[in-house]
């Protein structure tokens, strides 16, 4: 496997520029959930622009540079959900356009892919915190859905608006 060392230094351009994001997120509280998803949507430029295999390496550096160098560590974990969701959602896309997938199995496996990641971080907060009742659980759950497409959409957003800003040329 060769990789090409413009993809490389992209890369870890946009690797430091997300463990800027995972700290910003972790001091300034009233944008948590903005700046770690700013950090995870680099993820999608990474494999959008380079591969799916630069793309979780990008992953697996800022997490491990975020989590030594954040205070709160279960906002990296929070970012790496986020990255994870974006490399499916990337590659199922790629799949829908290169392998005639049709959308709507498309956008069945990126909701199998966000339940799996939800359920593991529901597990993780009720190891470490504990949960409430069944209401406040059910509460959790349907704020999740709703966060699941605010998400993905933001997401698809950001790259029609801002993607090209760092697309390659002939891309």
């Amino acid at each position: 496997m060769h990789l090409k060392s413009n993809d490389i230094a992209f890369a870890g351009i946009m690797t430091a520029l997300s463990v800027i994001f995972i700290m910003l997120g972790c001091y300034i509280d009233s944008s948590t959930v903005f700046f770690l998803a700013a950090g995870a949507y680099l993820t999608g430029v990474v494999e959008y622009n380079c591969s799916f295999v630069l793309g979780l390496l990008h992953t697996a550096a800022s997490f491990a540079a975020g989590f030594m160098l954040a205070p709160d560590k279960l906002y990296c974990l929070t970012f790496l959900c986020f990255s994870i969701y974006i490399l499916a959602a990337e590659y199922l896309e790629a799949a829908r356009f290169k392998k005639g997938m049709k959308t709507g199995l498309m956008w069945g496996l990126k909701c199998l892919a966000f339940q799996i990641l939800f359920v593991a971080a529901l597990l993780v907060y009720r190891y470490f915190f504990g949960l409430g009742d069944v209401l406040f659980i059910a509460g959790v759950i349907a704020a999740g859905e709703v966060f699941w497409i605010v998400y993905d959409r933001a997401y698809v957003m950001f790259q029609r608006k801002y993607g090209k800003i760092f697309r390659k040329k002939g891309r």
